[in-house]
């Protein structure tokens, strides 16, 4: 689904990071639960590790779910 997604993603001006999180596309699939609280804490975590105060996210399926339900509480 990304593949198709990313084309239309403007470029001119801002960067873009583009990733799957665990269990969807060609991402890792670990055995554990796939709900809201793990694709947020990856998102949290990742904007930690690359020091990223602040960003805008787009998401699409699972991840869109995350963004609009907890991603405001980091």
């Amino acid at each position: 689904m990304v593949r198709g997604v990313v084309p239309f993603i403007p470029t001119d001006g801002v960067h873009t990071f583009h990733i799957d999180l665990y269990g969807r596309g060609y991402s890792y699939a670990p055995l554990t639960t796939y709900d809201t609280n793990l694709y947020t804490n990856q998102l949290a975590l990742l904007m930690q590790y690359l020091k990223w105060e602040k960003a805008n996210i787009v998401g699409i399926s699972m991840v869109r779910l995350a963004i609009s339900e907890r991603f405001n509480t980091f």
